[in-house]
């Protein structure tokens, strides 16, 4: 199963590959595509997000990481760190699996809880369909998250 995350903030999305680590966890890969209004664009971008997916990625030294762990995030939202990013903000999950996309809604639960899935409002769509109709997908998932 491959995965990428999509952040919507300030009228603009976010969007990245999340790999998954030899320990099972997955993390946030840093590089970030952002795309705004053009459907085709956010089908592009999250299906290249998708295909950039790793598995089996090493997993990093969280005791050595300091400060700001998305710093291209970050730079990309023009915002200082995190707590700021979250603020106003919506995640939608994206998962490929045989042949299938699904994008899960989440509800950002603010500061420190950060984001739980909404279950039952999930969205499907082939992989073979259209990068425009994948965007329609993911904007009305977006509508659907808190």
């Amino acid at each position: 199963m491959k995965h990428a995350g999509i952040y919507w903030r300030a009228g603009k999305l976010f969007v990245h590959s999340k790999h998954g680590m030899a320990s099972g966890l997955r993390a946030q890969d840093d590089s970030v595509a952002v795309t705004e209004g053009d459907l085709e664009g956010i089908g592009a971008a999250i299906r290249s997000k998708l295909e950039s997916y790793l598995d089996g990625a090493p997993v990093p030294r969280w005791d050595l990481m300091r400060g700001d762990q998305y710093p291209k995030l970050h730079a990309a939202a023009a915002v200082r760190s995190s707590a700021e990013f979250t603020k106003g903000a919506k995640y939608v999950s994206a998962q490929l699996e045989n042949g299938q996309i699904t994008l899960i809604p989440w509800k950002n639960e603010r500061g420190r809880e950060g984001f739980s899935p909404l279950r039952g409002r999930d969205h499907s769509i082939s992989e073979q369909s259209s990068d425009f109709e994948l965007g329609t997908a993911v904007m009305a998932a977006v509508g659907d998250a808190e």
